[in-house]
């Protein structure tokens, strides 16, 4: 996991995880420097937990787990 990038990419799940992994492997298909940005994933309580644990074995992020859904908002100010 970076420890110092440039940008920040915050995605707030809730029953979307394929719209996600499209989104990754897009992302993750440029070629920039390692450390140029980092990817966050709030959970907001999905009920797709293992898919969301394949998407941090498949790509280098960061994933929040949310024990209830907060709103789309509260995941941003959570990432």
């Amino acid at each position: 996991m970076n420890t110092d990038p440039r940008i920040s990419l915050i995605f707030v799940n809730y029953q979307s995880v394929r719209y996600l992994r499209e989104a990754l492997e897009s992302l993750f298909s440029f070629e920039t420097e390692k450390d140029f940005f980092e990817v966050i994933i709030v959970n907001n309580d999905s009920t797709e937990r293992f898919a969301l644990e394949g998407l941090k074995q498949a790509f280098p992020l960061l994933l929040i787990e949310n024990s209830k859904n907060v709103g789309f908002g509260c995941g941003n100010n959570i990432g």
